[in-house]
């Protein structure tokens, strides 16, 4: 019997600590309440005013002026990041006027080699490739690139009705016949 009684005692004393900390649970909240509304009449209340922005004329537009700022390329040197290019912006693209395919190395072609290879040409006011340079490079397929790429033609980039230079990006794509 006096088992049983402990047991029972021991059942009271958690529950009645279930209860206790219940009760300091809930005390604290109501507190923590009480805080919170005090500090929220205390302060002052915030007022939203909303003016009416004037209005403000806009410039005239003025026709873009061509730029003669060459870019340096990622293999030059001096290169960095905190280098700032600006290119010129036209009315209209250069558009493609004579595609000249690669002609595959033998020595690339019995190596195995595969990829594709990125220059950057210079197209004159005539349309007429007048410089090339390699962005993305694969050594035994460069040249060939290089070599097809001068023999390109375009019809000039404008600027405000004046061909103008500019430089083209061209991916040539080297895969083997398998």
């Amino acid at each position: 019997m006096e088992l049983h009684q402990t047991i029972h005692r021991k059942r009271l004393q958690r529950i009645q600590q279930k209860q206790y900390s219940r009760a300091v649970f809930q005390i604290a909240i109501f507190i923590s309440l009480g805080l919170v509304s005090l500090l929220f009449y205390t302060y002052p209340k915030f007022e939203i005013t909303i003016k009416e922005i004037p209005k403000v004329q806009s410039p005239k537009f003025e026709p873009i002026k061509p730029l003669s700022i060459r870019c340096p390329l990622e293999n030059e040197a001096p290169y960095d990041t905190t280098t700032i290019c600006i290119l010129p912006t036209y009315t209209s693209k250069p558009i493609l006027i004579k595609r000249v395919v690669p002609e595959y190395p033998a020595e690339a072609r019995m190596a195995a080699v595969e990829g594709v290879v990125i220059v950057s040409v210079l197209v004159n006011e005539s349309g007429i490739v007048e410089e090339v340079k390699i962005r993305k490079s694969i050594p035994l397929l460069d040249k060939a690139a290089i070599e097809a790429a001068e023999q390109f033609q375009f019809k000039p980039a404008k600027l405000n009705d004046q061909a103008i230079k500019t430089w083209v990006a061209i991916p040539f794509r080297f895969k083997l016949d398998r």
